[in-house]
């Protein structure tokens, strides 16, 4: 149960922070400011279905013994990636000429990922760097 909760709260969490990302995207690449509920739910759907998509990959993996490797992470992460970039096209529109597309959709979603990908990899390094060292 526990668990359970905690997903949920690290969904949320990652939804209102990449909500917050996905307008500054949003602004760089498409240049019009979208709305901070649109930017939501766009950000709560990719989570969502992120960790669904794993959660199948994962569960194929055991089924035939294994344990996800480097291969299944790289197919969750470009799947996501397709499918974050066709939701952004299809739920993002501009005011005066409609849905942004695939096109424009997977050029966000990469700025999306690439942020998202540099501000965890500099908490890594931060917290090795600044944790207390173990003997």
């Amino acid at each position: 149960m526990a668990q359970l909760i905690g997903w949920i709260v690290g969904i949320f969490i990652g939804s209102v922070l990449g909500a917050l990302l996905l307008q500054l995207a949003t602004k760089v690449i498409a240049k019009f400011n979208l709305l901070y509920s649109t930017a939501f739910v766009a950000a709560l759907v990719g989570i969502v279905a992120s960790n669904v998509l794993s959660l199948v990959v994962s569960f194929i993996y055991s089924i035939f013994g294994h344990e996800i490797n480097f291969i299944g992470y790289s197919l969750v992460l470009i799947s996501s990636f397709v499918f974050y970039s066709w939701l952004l096209g299809s739920i993002i529109s501009r005011p005066e000429l409609g849905p942004i597309g695939f096109k424009v959709g997977s050029r966000i979603s990469f700025l999306y990922f690439g942020t998202a990908f540099t501000i965890f990899i500099s908490a890594v390094i931060l917290f090795k760097f600044l944790a207390p060292h173990r003997m």
